[in-house]
C-alpha cells in the first residue's frame, strides 16, 4: 500500500484560515493526520455539525492526554527533582481545574 500525500496551504490574512492552520499547528502529527481523515470523512457523509465537531475535539484531546503519565505517583517517579506527592485534596482540585479548563475550552 502506497501513502497518498498533499500538502495545504493557508492564508493567514483570512482569520477563519490563520486559526485553523493555529490549532493544526499545537496538535502532534499523528493526531494531525487523525483529525483531518476524521474531518473529511465526516464531510463526506452528510457533513459535519457542531456537536460532531466538538466530539472530534475531544476524541483528539482524549488521545493526546492517554500519552501523559495517569497519575500523580507516576508523575512523581518520573521527577528527577523528587517532587512529593499531592494529598488526595490537592489531586481532587486538579483534577476539578483540568475539567473545568477543557469545558470552557468547547
Amino acid at each position: 500500500m502506497t501513502d497518498y500525500r498533499f500538502n495545504v496551504r493557508f492564508d493567514t490574512r483570512n482569520e477563519v484560515e490563520r486559526q485553523a492552520a493555529e490549532f493544526l499547528r499545537g496538535m502532534k502529527r499523528g493526531s494531525r493526520n487523525r483529525f483531518v481523515i476524521e474531518a473529511i470523512a465526516a464531510r463526506m457523509n452528510g457533513g459535519v455539525d457542531a456537536a460532531g465537531l466538538v466530539e472530534m475535539l475531544r476524541q483528539v484531546i482524549r488521545d493526546e492526554l492517554q500519552s501523559l503519565p495517569r497519575t500523580v505517583s507516576q508523575l512523581v517517579e518520573a521527577s528527577a527533582d523528587g517532587l512529593t506527592e499531592l494529598t488526595p485534596e490537592e489531586q481532587e482540585a486538579n483534577q476539578a481545574a483540568a475539567l473545568a479548563a477543557l469545558d470552557e475550552f468547547f
